[in-house]
């Protein structure tokens, strides 16, 4: 199996350009400079994540408000110096922004992949898909509403948390998933108001926030090993992670929310999420294979900070030793897609 790491962003992004190159010039009939987008996924899916999708989008699916999000994305908050800002930076060549860590054994359990919001008569189920999940009570789901889209009432600290948000009304926590599926189900009384703005995230269940949903696809990994300005590398990594972990670092998650309309969630409406356009974004592979930790275990998730060992041998240089960290299903890489295309 290969494993797409950060240290390799930079070959990744220069093939993805091709392949965009190829499908935009195969697939126009105009001769002028084209404007270059990607799909954000394929066609809206229901309880399950789909083959693949561009990481920070948001969609109406049959009625069901859906994020699907950033992998391997979960570090918190940037409110610590140093680096390497996380346990396994030299396995990979890629620090983190956020510096938070987790118990030795529980990588990677604060990790969500998707949030599914809908109506259920006069109640609201919501559900997180985790990346990663070894036992039933060892993260904590956190959904708000503000009823009345207005940041002006209500709002501030989310209940338990040492997070805020702007003008929510309701909260509602949940510490109990299922680890064998990686979900945490939850549901709770349909609130007041007709347009609702929608806020989530996860956290260890000491109540540390390691990440937030909602966040769009113009997320920032802008740490480069090229890069020698301190400042910047002290902010930034190369997760897709810089602006959730600026944010955790302020305390306050209010830029990262979804505003629905309730009428859509009542008629079962479904709005693909808008063409991804030009940039660095992250897109997100379902692979058929993951890495087990030992001849034990048929099937492999979450992170192994020390690497669990391949067949590769590195030959005459054991630096170059074949090890994998990341060990789940999820596998994310970078795209670049240029302003313009010619179809010349």
């Amino acid at each position: 199996m290969t494993r797409f790491t950060e240290a390799s962003l930079t070959k990744i992004a220069l093939v993805a350009t091709l392949l965009n190159i190829l499908v935009a010039c195969g697939s126009s009939s105009s001769s002028g400079p084209a404007a270059n987008t990607t799909a954000a996924s394929q066609p809206c899916t229901i309880g399950k994540s789909p083959q693949s999708w561009v990481a920070g989008t948001t969609e109406l699916c049959k009625g069901h408000l859906i994020y699907r999000d950033y992998i391997y994305d979960d570090h918190g908050a940037n409110d610590g110096p140093g680096l390497p800002h996380n346990p396994y930076s030299a396995a990979t060549l890629s620090q983190s922004a956020g510096v938070a860590t987790y118990p030795d054994g529980a990588e990677n359990t604060a990790d969500l992949v998707h949030f599914d919001m809908a109506l259920d008569g006069d109640r609201v189920d919501v559900t997180f898909e985790l990346n990663t999940l070894y036992t039933a009570d060892q993260t904590i789901a956190v959904v708000a509403i503000d009823i009345d889209n207005n940041i002006a009432t209500s709002g501030g600290l989310l209940p338990g948390l040492s997070v805020s948000a702007a003008g929510w009304d309701v909260a509602h926590t949940f510490r109990s998933g299922d680890p064998v599926k990686n979900l945490i189900h939850g549901s709770f009384r349909k609130p007041a108001g007709r347009v609702w703005t929608v806020f989530a995230l996860l956290a260890q269940a000491d109540g540390t926030v390691m990440n937030v949903a909602f966040r769009g696809v113009n997320e920032q990994a802008a740490a480069q090993p090229s890069n020698t300005a301190l400042t910047t590398l002290l902010t930034s990594g190369g997760f897709f992670e810089d602006l959730q972990a600026a944010a955790l670092q302020r305390k306050d998650i209010s830029p990262f929310s979804a505003t629905v309309a309730v009428a859509d969630l009542e008629r079962g409406a479904t709005r693909a999420a808008p063409a991804v356009t030009e940039g660095f974004h992250e897109r997100v592979y379902t692979s058929a294979w993951t890495v087990p930790r030992s001849a034990e275990e048929t099937t492999g998730e979450g992170v192994a900070p020390a690497g669990v060992p391949g067949r590769g041998t590195g030959g005459s240089v054991p630096a170059l030793t074949q090890n994998f960290v990341f060990l789940g299903r999820y596998q994310p890489y970078a795209i670049y897609l240029p302003k313009q295309l010619s179809n010349s």
